[in-house]
This record gives C-alpha cells, structure tokens and sequence, in this order.
C-alpha cells in the first residue's frame, strides 16, 4: 500500500522507486515528448519529470551517484513526478503510437503496460466489491489490487493501478462523516469509526 511508508519516508531510495512511492513518483529521464506511464490520478499520460542538473538541497538529494538529477519543483520536495507532456485519457485527440483496443472518453483512465507505453481504456469502479473494471476490444478484465498484472490478450499485458487513485469514492466516503479516521496504511484505505460498532464504509452509523 502508499499508506504509511509514502507519508514517512522518501520519495526515492538510493535512485530507485520503493513500493510504497510506486504509482506516484519515478525515477526515469524521459526523452522529449515521451510518455512513459500515467499522472498519479491516472487521469493523463504523462513522463517522467526528472531532470539533471537541477542540484536540489542536500536533504532532497535521491540520487546518489548522480546528487544533481531531481524534479524543478521546490513544492514537492524535488521528488519526480509524471507531470510532462499530459495527454489526456477523456479527450479526442489520439497519441502517434496507440495499443490494440485503446479507448479515449468521459469514463477512460490510464494504465501502464509491459509494452513501455501507456494505454487508456473505458474504466469502471465497482463499489460494492471495491475493485475496478477495464474494457479491451469488448472483453472486461478485473483488477482487484496494485500491481496486478493481466494479459488482454492484445498483444500486451496490463499492471493494475491502485484503486483508491482511480476510485477515489470507493476509499473513505464522505471522508468518513467527519465521525472517524481514513486508515491510509491498507491496500485500500478505510474508515476506523469513532463508534467501534460501526461498520458501515462511511461511519455513517456513528
């Protein structure tokens, strides 16, 4: 999960992304006008904005056989993020190089793939089993945790993202009623309820 580790600790450990940053921040110098993965909502394709020659402050320094490379924004403590080049999921135009069954719409969300180019494809956020659903050429696929990988037999393979990033309604409704705390440190973060007997999804018995 990003949970407490994301919260805690550093963006980037000794250059590389740890677990709990995976989906959020990278650690790629992307060539101009590449898109290599998905902005953190993924809502847009996006590269990485990692550059060299930025020389971030000692204490923001990630990398360490190259202490010059990091992200131009002070804001967010240097860390490189996917924010370059935006091509958004929702909007008409298509990019140059496009995946087999790729889908631009209202409803389409970004996934990164095995192929080393993104794809985005008609998302569903199913609340009752709190997974999400993608369509490929007419087939549905389910992913049901971060980093599930699946084959949509296109030519490709799909690594899911977290679901609370691209369901942020399924995590933590009504940010709990005001009446608990959204617990961040699970795989889907859910609300702890001030009232140890509710168990509704949005302490709405509190």
């Amino acid at each position: 999960a990003a949970g407490c580790g994301f919260v805690g600790s550093k963006c980037i450990s000794s250059g590389n992304v740890p677990d709990y940053s995976l989906d959020y921040f990278c650690s790629t110098v992307d060539p101009p006008g590449t898109r290599s993965g998905c902005d953190y909502l993924h809502q847009n394709k996006a590269g990485c904005d990692l550059e060299m020659d930025i020389n971030p402050p000692e204490t923001y320094m990630y990398f360490t056989d190259d202490p010059s490379f990091g992200s131009a924004y002070s804001d967010v403590d240097y860390c490189p993020m996917k924010t370059k080049y935006l091509q958004s999921c929702t909007g008409r135009s298509k990019s140059v190089t496009a995946l087999a069954g790729e889908t631009y719409g209202e409803s389409s969300k970004c996934y990164e793939t095995d192929a080393g180019i993104p794809v985005c494809l008609d998302t569903v956020c199913n609340a009752e089993s709190k997974t999400l659903s993608f369509s490929v050429r007419g087939s549905l696929f389910h992913c049901s945790y971060h980093g599930q990988v699946i084959n949509v037999e296109s030519g490709y393979s799909i690594k899911c993202p977290r679901i609370a990033a691209v369901c942020p309604g399924l995590v933590c409704p009504s940010n709990c009623s005001g009446k608990g705390i959204c617990d961040y440190c699970k795989e889907i973060p859910e609300c702890i309820c001030d009232n140890p007997f509710d168990e509704t999804d949005g302490c709405w018995e509190s």
